[in-house]
């Protein structure tokens, strides 16, 4: 089964034509040190333009009650927390969100840390409330996002402790790259946004390349 395939990053109509073909658009919200950052009345208006059959995501590492509540409130499907947090610091998330939107937490893969340093991790978070878990690179200056691919097998790993739930592979996917990335790691969703970007806009050529790469990984 092909996994689903979302673009993040979306900053202008423009974008959100570019990337029709996706099953779900991110949207980064509040997070002032993105180059993507979007405030809640731009994420919005932004919101309002994608068809009801693509899932909105709301991207954002907003640790305050008041903000995320804030950023409920304009509608997405999902709150993408992209921070990791104990199953404890995720049940708290849970109750401010309640049924409002599906969840999606962060585990981090970081270069040089011990397979079983990771693995300890993603064994936490599969008991955590959580709807899905976006495996990212994380360098020591952010929170994922950052455009750098990881080990793929360190990935795949934890995918299989995490099981059963959901698995969103990011980090440096690229039309190129894709194809090996899904077969590796066989995700449930793929996540991209610099990798299908030109000039810092979402281009139509590569977000068409990307779809046809994730049809392709598996047939």
């Amino acid at each position: 089964m092909r996994p689903k395939v979302k673009i993040c990053g979306m900053r202008s109509p423009d974008d959100i034509s570019a990337a029709l073909g996706a099953d779900a658009l991110g949207a980064v919200v509040e997070v002032p040190r993105s180059p993507r950052n979007l405030v809640l009345a731009q994420a919005a208006e932004l919101f309002a333009r994608i068809p009801g059959r693509i899932l909105k995501v709301a991207v954002t590492t907003a640790k305050d009650r008041g903000l995320i509540r804030r950023i409920l409130g304009i509608g997405p499907d999902v709150l993408q927390l992209h921070l990791e947090l104990s199953p404890r610091g995720w049940e708290e998330v849970r109750v401010w969100v309640g049924r409002k939107a599906m969840v999606w937490g962060l585990l981090g893969i970081r270069e040089g840390e011990p397979e079983a340093a990771l693995l300890e991790r993603a064994r936490m978070l599969r008991g955590a409330p959580l709807d899905g878990v976006v495996l990212d690179t994380v360098v020591r200056e952010g929170a994922g996002g950052t455009g750098r691919t990881h080990d793929w097998r360190l990935s795949r790993t934890a995918r299989e402790v995490l099981h059963p739930l959901p698995v969103i592979l990011a980090g440096g996917l690229t039309p190129e790259n894709v194809g090996e990335a899904i077969r590796t790691v066989e995700p449930d969703w793929v996540d991209v946004s610099s990798g299908v970007e030109e000039g810092g806009r979402k281009c139509p050529r590569k977000v068409r390349a990307f779809l046809e790469a994730v049809r392709g990984a598996i047939e």
